[in-house]
């Protein structure tokens, strides 16, 4: 929580003294921001996630990455962390196992690594896959054991890959083993699909996007462990796995094709936590 302390909290609590920070991204046990055009990370520091190049001591307190560049973006994932330097340029640190780091190698770094340079306008984390938007097409890398790089095949990818030969893609949601995009309006999802959380109505796990099952002009998909919400038309959608009722239709069955939430047509923007999700109709939370 960056309070220095360990003592949990119910409520929000103010973290520094600090009043210009941009951005915040929250990982498994770790959290980074922006702070004008600086980046500081706190928490578990395991495999080097803080970026701060020294692995394991973790931190009660914001603490600047090791790397002194201008950041424009930042995104937490389990235990690894990727960011976006003023130039466009993508960097990427902690946890490697399989190869979620994007560097070519399955070596874990506590210092941000640079992945490529460019123009990479959204980063998106999974579990142990990452991905991301550049120049309008998506890239992918890491594990892909169920096919949730989109690249037609189940073997890692160490170093990011293009997805599909499209390149018109205004955002990208990672799961924990799927994947799912807007182009163009239309909704797609790829990989792991146990749960129904691809919104097919089938129960195959496709390597490449597919189209979910409901047509329109979708805005937003919104990805977590095993469930999908998205924004259609100011309406919200949900699908996938409902053990605890995430998906906000009052039951607890899972769903393979997207189902209205309500009655509303004013939503605005979505988000899914590990069992949860949470949105915005009209600036109301």
């Amino acid at each position: 929580l960056g309070d220095d302390s360990n003592v949990n909290r119910s409520v929000p609590i103010l973290v520094g003294s600090d009043s210009d920070w941009m951005a915040v991204s929250t990982g498994a046990a770790h959290t980074c921001g922006l702070r004008g055009d600086k980046l500081f990370c706190w928490g578990a520091n395991f495999y080097g996630s803080l970026g701060d190049g020294v692995p394991n001591i973790h931190q009660k307190i914001p603490k600047a990455i090791a790397v002194a560049l201008s950041w424009t973006k930042v995104a937490a994932g389990v235990e690894h962390t990727c960011g976006v330097a003023s130039d466009g340029s993508l960097y990427c640190w902690g946890r490697n196992i399989f190869g979620q780091l994007g560097d070519g190698t399955k070596v874990d770094s506590s210092i941000p690594t640079l992945i490529g340079v460019g123009d990479w306008t959204q980063l998106a984390m999974g579990t142990y896959h990452t991905c991301g938007i550049e120049s309008d097409s998506i890239y992918c890398w890491g594990y892909n054991w169920w096919g949730q790089l989109g690249d037609g095949t189940s073997g890692d990818g160490l170093t990011p890959e293009r997805v599909g030969v499209e390149s018109d893609w205004a955002q990208v949601a990672l799961g924990g083993n799927h994947t799912c995009g807007v182009e163009s309006g239309v909704a797609h999802c790829w990989g792991g699909n146990w749960a129904g959380q691809l919104g097919r109505g089938a129960a195959d796990s496709p390597p490449r996007p597919t189209r979910i099952g409901l047509s329109g002009t979708w805005t937003q998909v919104a990805a977590n462990l095993r469930q999908i919400c998205g924004l259609r038309g100011g309406e919200l959608y949900c699908w996938g796995r409902n053990l605890v009722g995430e998906l906000g239709l009052g039951t607890v069955e899972s769903e393979p094709l997207p189902v209205r939430v309500g009655t509303n047509s004013d939503w605005s923007t979505i988000a899914t936590g590990y069992t949860y999700a949470c949105g915005l109709r009209s600036g109301a939370l």
